[in-house]
């Protein structure tokens, strides 16, 4: 996770498996009024 500010981050999160494929979630999100709000989602596949 790499926190930008106090009130946004950024989330990734990288699994390989034994065979070989790659499951990679990146999520963009911040904090309004205490609650967190997602503003992006990556799934890593390019469009």
């Amino acid at each position: 996770m790499w926190v930008l500010t106090t009130e946004r981050a950024n989330l990734r999160i990288r699994i390989r498996f034994a065979i070989r494929y790659l499951l990679a979630v990146s999520e963009t999100f911040v904090v309004v009024d205490n609650q967190i709000k997602y503003t992006a989602f990556s799934d890593g596949k390019k469009s």
